[in-house]
């Protein structure tokens, strides 16, 4: 099938050599003393964890060439191979950004990547796209960074990583909303796993198993506090994206928040309708990572969440990526949907 889309891909689009001189003079210093050290990365965009690079491929036995993420061709040529049209680069190192307290310093580190994705990777080839990163931390500078790249037909949506120090129902974060409903763009948000704020219901996990088996909860976390805080009634047109933590997390999403809604509409703040109908109409989420389930079970799964609402993602090249051919029997249109006609108009590639 032509024109396939992958909506989650994980390049590692951060060179802090390249990054010194984008970024404001006041963070210069910081960032140099950084370059020379043996691991640049864990202090800067990742407050360290023994597992913190485990999702890179650092737990599995094969041999890995880490140079493989950091190219563009390397992704031009996976995507070319499988017949995919078009793929959008979400980041590695950058989804650790909302752990960083400073939002200033975050908001400068931010721009810098922005900066190096449009010049080093979305210029390379015109199958790659890219999202708009923002930090959550800082409003006023995300909306700066929305207003730059938003007729940049390049980058086709406003990214941002949850498991912050606020849920992202909080009008601390409408500006952003704001922002991307008037640019017409859609809303990524991918889970972090930053290990300074809680991603999970029991706090920070001790291994990354832990960690990885749980991150669904930031989702859903998320996902009802936009829905109760009123933020598709204030920005019906705003349309979200859930990446990175496959479907099997929403009908339950779905169901309790709808359930309970009914059941305590008296004490919750008032909406114009109910949490399975804003997820119906504003919200979308990605294949990836795909469950290890039967072919059948996995069909009930997309039946539950209406395959109107998923689209493809492989998570390339993190260990769990999903090839094309996991997807459940799905009949051509719903396969159609799933592989193509969702992300293209959410995304408009």
């Amino acid at each position: 099938m032509n024109g396939i889309v992958d909506a989650c891909l994980h390049q590692w689009t951060v060179d802090l050599e390249q990054m010194v001189d984008l970024v404001d003079p006041k963070w210069r210093e910081r960032l140099e003393i950084k370059t020379k050290i043996q691991d640049p990365i864990g202090g800067t965009f990742v407050p360290t964890l023994p597992w913190y690079h485990a999702s890179f491929n650092e737990d599995v036995d094969e041999e890995i060439d880490p140079e493989r993420f950091r190219s563009p061709a390397v992704f031009d040529e996976y995507l070319r191979e499988r017949n995919v049209d078009t793929g959008l680069l979400l980041g590695h190192a950058v989804k650790f950004i909302p752990g960083k307290p400073d939002p200033d310093y975050a908001a400068t580190l931010v721009s810098a990547y922005n900066h190096l994705l449009a010049r080093e990777w979305l210029a390379h080839s015109d199958r790659l796209k890219g999202g708009i990163l923002v930090t959550q931390k800082n409003p006023t500078a995300a909306v700066a960074e929305i207003e730059k790249y938003a007729d940049d037909p390049n980058m086709v949506t406003v990214l941002l990583y949850g498991g912050s120090d606020l849920p992202l129902g909080h009008e601390y974060h409408f500006p952003i909303y704001e922002a991307a409903a008037e640019a017409g763009l859609p809303l990524t948000i991918h889970t972090s796993g930053n290990p300074v704020h809680r991603q999970t219901a029991g706090g920070i996990p001790e291994h990354y198993v832990s960690y990885d088996s749980s991150l669904a909860q930031n989702h859903m976390a998320n996902m009802l506090s936009m829905i109760y805080q009123g933020v598709f009634d204030r920005f019906p047109d705003l349309e979200v994206v859930w990446a990175g933590e496959g479907i099997g997390w929403l009908p339950q999403t779905m169901w309790r928040g709808t359930r309970y809604y009914r059941n305590l509409e008296q004490f919750s703040p008032p909406l114009e309708r109910e949490p399975r109908e804003y997820i119906r109409d504003n919200c979308w989420v990605t294949t990836y990572s795909m469950s290890a389930l039967p072919d059948d079970v996995l069909s009930k799964y997309f039946q539950m969440v209406g395959t109107e609402n998923v689209l493809y993602a492989s998570g390339y090249p993190y260990w769990n990526a999903d090839d094309v051919d996991v997807l459940p029997s799905l009949d051509d249109e719903d396969r159609d949907r799933v592989l193509r006609t969702n992300a293209t108009r959410v995304y408009g590639v």
